[in-house]
């Protein structure tokens, strides 16, 4: 198996869409004592100093090895993963 890694960087420069995401979680986040509701004062303040809140995450498509997905393919040929 072999995974060709995405990674990525998404930059809000509001709390909104932050939020919005995190209202997915607020179930599970209310059963685990997650301080959900000072999560728009966290990442407002982030934004108040840098001017930006930056999230970093790493995805993947997988593929047996020296095989790829037709999706790695059409990745491929959009130039997002080295040929």
């Amino acid at each position: 198996m072999e995974v060709a890694e995405l990674p990525g960087t998404i930059t809000v420069r509001g709390p909104e869409p932050v939020i919005a995401h995190m209202a997915s979680y607020r179930a599970w986040a209310e059963q685990h004592d997650v301080p959900f509701d000072r999560a728009r004062t966290l990442v407002a303040d982030g934004i108040a100093r840098s001017g930006a809140y930056e999230i970093t995450c790493l995805g993947g498509i997988p593929s047996a090895a020296g095989d790829i997905s037709p999706v790695a393919a059409r990745v491929r040929r959009a130039g997002v993963l080295p040929p």
